[in-house]
């Protein structure tokens, strides 16, 4: 199993509160890109898809923070927070208008 799979992290924290996502979002890009540098192993991490997989996290982490699609995240990326969303939603932490952002589609 990748350790660095988006997705997985993703069914991990989405029952999760919207503050607990962002701690724990916010915990693992640290402790990510801590062993992606300068210490033993670091190589393999990167090797294995840590840095993109702290890329993400960021990605997540932005939209957690301002609601709208980051750059760095393809669509299909993107439409994975769906299920996050929709959960948050459930939990009155965002309000419905939220889910907005994922119906609009990137222009050309």
């Amino acid at each position: 199993m990748n350790p660095y799979d988006f997705s997985t992290f993703l069914e991990k924290i989405k029952d999760l509160d919207w503050h607990e996502m962002i701690k724990v979002a916010n915990d693992r890009c640290e402790s990510v890109e801590r062993a992606s540098s300068g210490v033993r192993g670091a190589p393999k991490r990167r090797q294995e898809g840590s840095v993109e997989f702290a890329h993400d996290l960021k990605g997540l982490l932005f939209w957690l923070g301002n609601g709208i699609k980051p750059h760095g995240l393809s669509e299909g990326q993107f439409q994975m927070l769906r299920p996050l969303c929709v959960n948050l939603i459930a939990k009155n932490q965002l309000k419905p208008e939220a889910l907005e952002v994922f119906n609009r589609r990137e222009q050309p």
